[in-house]
């Protein structure tokens, strides 16, 4: 059985993760929505192919 230590830390973890993932997913998805305007519509703003 696991403890009840145990159960807080991966709900710690979990949500620690939720967040990063929710991060990663709205900057590739807000990426490629500004890449979908035509560029003299689009803001100027650079972002490292490799960070996507």
């Amino acid at each position: 059985m696991v403890n009840e230590e145990e159960k807080v830390k991966n709900d710690h973890l979990g949500k620690i993760s939720e967040a990063l993932l929710y991060l990663c997913f709205s900057l590739l998805t807000g990426s490629f929505l500004l890449y979908l305007l035509p560029s003299h519509y689009r803001p100027e703003i650079n972002v490292p192919k490799g960070a996507l």
